[in-house]
């Protein structure tokens, strides 16, 4: 009944080994820009207000602020054009700073990522629930938070289903907010078409009153701010390169048409709807957005007026929650990626049998539930906090691209790429340093900390599994035998005492295990079959050769222990299947085992630690208990034997003990 439930809640389970499957999940460029781009174009409903706020003294100057914002975008997209072209497997500002900086770099950026994401889901959240409660009475607002943290809620669940799902469920959203913001851009700037002469002349005047009375620095300076308290609106531009492996054939081609689609409708939005603040004359209103008041205007020469605002700011809410989930798309890639390399924990490597990331989702989901609760869901401080995040992420990979390029200056076309990247550098480097120097007690020290608190938790997990790397590398080196006498296969009694024994590619703990039978229960076994499932993660999903390369992997471990044992004189034989649920595929085989050979006892070595505790179970998943609960549940036996290392905390070095 429980499966039911959650086959109905999340779906029925795909074949991770199928093409086909693939193919149905790859994202076509026109979904990738739904599913990744999303992000950006949501944050054109509170990035441009952010920095016009900045401007009320003097309106006028959001002029230079649409165009400085348009520039930028175009800079930053081209930029990371180049990383989807150079890291076509995905990994984004991560695997550039790791690849083409330094790994120290790389975990910078990572966990600045990791704050982006969460952020990218905080925030967009609370924009969506923001412009629907300005459609609500003020004695209401009390139920916005309890609203935002329902929507993290069905985020969660939504992309447990999977990747495309959640974006085809949602692309009607994405569709009706550009189609009413790029309508409502071009209305609302014919009505005012005549005062474009007015509005290019105040524009000047402004100008020219404050170098008069402030200087042409102050001028600068009060630009700069209003420029960087907008960066909010270029996040999202990163997470195409993050994602580069979910795209579909050709990758780096459809990577980058995705990018140019994002480039243009985020430009063109977040520039049109400061334009419309300019010529509408926006004030602020107590418990509405500025895009509420501007649309409010428009819309009151049409019939119909009220219908049509709640339905623009619904969309509004709907892109925001679109963006939302842009932060469950590439906040578990990040995490995944960093789980190969070590620097995570390895469940965020795994996927479901729905092919998502679902340890990752869970881990974003409960992170911005946990900042929405923090921050009480004031879009303000998240937006600070976010900037500095996202700006730190785009100034590392900027720095280790324009590196890049400076010492492949002898490729063709590599100058342009050398003075986009440098540029690029500068935008970023001068948003990040006015933010951390305006608004650092404002909400930039929680970044500041967050990043930090992440970067020395990475280093802690990558020192762990290195060491226990070293300890599993010297058992498996002092029990493996340099060499096997080749024996001939002897004919299997299917009703003799039979050990099954469930290895994995870490062949000393296997050895390990078969020898320890051998001394409990001397000549008693008399066949020996060894199960090994291959399991199927992030990593390799997709990527045909890394699947080949495992399935290969697996074979040949499962020919050493079959061989081994067949050095002692005992019948072997051996089990191999591939599947993302390595509990579950283990137990079909375990069953089928059973039921072929019937008088069967199941053993699985299991690494004990001189001390175990939370930090230890959170890197290890404990496949022998779950698996051994699910046998002794249907009636199978099966034995835990435990494989003791020294302390991998310990300093000595030296030969591990089994």
């Amino acid at each position: 009944m429980i499966r039911k439930i959650w086959h109905w809640l999340v779906g029925r389970p795909r074949d991770p080994l199928s093409t086909e499957t693939w193919r149905k999940v790859a994202l076509i460029a026109f979904f990738a820009w739904i599913g990744l781009g999303s992000d950006g174009l949501s944050s054109a409903n509170y990035g441009p207000e952010t920095a016009f706020r900045t401007l009320l003294q003097y309106p006028m100057l959001g002029g230079y602020l649409a165009i400085a914002i348009a520039v930028t975008v175009f800079v930053i997209a081209a930029a990371y054009n180049q990383v989807v072209r150079l890291f076509p497997n995905g990994g984004g500002g991560y695997r550039v700073a790791n690849a083409l900086l330094h790994p120290i770099a790389g975990v910078l950026s990572g966990a600045a990522l990791i704050v982006d994401y969460i952020l990218t889901i905080a925030i967009s959240v609370a924009a969506a629930s923001d412009a629907l409660f300005s459609l609500l009475p003020a004695h209401d607002q009390f139920l916005n938070l309890p609203c935002k943290l329902m929507m993290v809620i069905i985020l969660v669940a939504l992309n447990l289903r999977g990747m495309k799902e959640s974006i085809l469920v949602l692309m009607p959203i994405f569709l009706g907010f550009v189609i009413t913001h790029f309508v409502l851009i071009i209305y609302g700037t014919m009505l005012h078409a005549h005062r474009a002469i007015e509005i290019t002349s105040n524009i000047h005047l402004q100008t020219a009153s404050i170098i008069h009375h402030y200087g042409l620095w102050f001028l600068f300076a009060f630009m700069l701010k209003a420029y960087s308290m907008g960066g909010g609106t270029y996040t999202g531009l990163e997470a195409v390169s993050n994602n580069v492996n979910v795209l579909a054939e050709p990758r780096v081609q459809t990577g980058k048409w995705t990018m140019l689609y994002m480039a243009l409708s985020l430009s063109i939005t977040a520039g049109g709807i400061i334009l419309l603040y300019m010529l509408w004359n926006i004030h602020p209103v107590p418990g509405e957005t500025f895009n509420a008041i501007v649309f409010t205007k428009i819309l009151s020469t049409v019939p119909y007026h009220h219908l049509l605002l709640i339905i623009t700011l619904a969309f509004e809410a709907g892109i925001l929650l679109l963006g939302a989930n842009t932060g469950f798309l590439g906040g578990p890639a990040v995490l995944a990626n960093m789980a190969v390399d070590q620097w995570m924990p390895s469940q965020f490597n795994n996927i479901s049998n729905r092919l998502v990331k679902q340890n990752g989702v869970l881990f974003f989901g409960i992170g911005a539930f946990a900042l929405l609760l923090l921050s009480d869901g004031h879009v303000d401080f998240l937006v600070i906090v976010y900037s500095t995040s996202v700006f730190l992420t785009f100034a590392t990979t900027l720095f280790a691209l324009g590196k890049y390029w400076i010492q492949e200056h002898s490729q063709k076309g590599a100058i342009v790429h050398i003075i986009l990247s440098v540029f690029g550098l500068i935008i970023c480097l001068t948003i990040l340093i006015t933010l951390l120097a305006t608004r650092f007690f404002q909400g930039a020290w929680l970044c500041v900390v967050v990043i930090a608190a992440i970067f020395a938790l990475c280093y802690r997990i990558k020192k762990y599994y290195r060491r226990l790397e070293r300890k599993l590398s010297q058992v498996k080196r002092a029990l493996k035998p340099t060499d096997i006498k080749p024996a001939e296969p002897t004919e299997i009694d299917k009703n003799a005492p039979t050990a099954a024994i469930f290895v994995n590619e870490d062949t000393g703990v296997g050895i390990y295990t078969f020898l320890n039978i051998n001394n409990l229960f001397p000549k008693h076994y008399k066949n020996y079959i060894f199960i090994q499932v291959g399991v199927v993660d992030a990593k390799s999903l997709g990527a045909q050769r890394k699947l080949s390369f495992m399935k290969k992997k697996v074979e040949k471990n499962l020919e050493f222990f079959v061989s081994y044992a067949r050095s002692f004189g005992f019948s072997a034989k051996a089990y191999a299947e591939f599947d993302t649920n390595a509990v579950q595929k283990l137990y079909e085989l375990a069953d089928e085992v059973h039921k072929e050979y019937p008088n069967t006892v199941f053993y699985c070595g299991r690494i004990v630690y001189q001390i175990e505790n939370i930090f230890t179970r959170l890197l290890h998943s404990d496949i022998p208990t779950e698996l051994q609960q699910k046998l002794h549940y249907h009636n199978m036996q099966m034995i835990i034997l435990p494989a003791q290392l020294q302390s991998v905390t310990a300093e000595e070095e030296g030969v591990a003990h089994v």
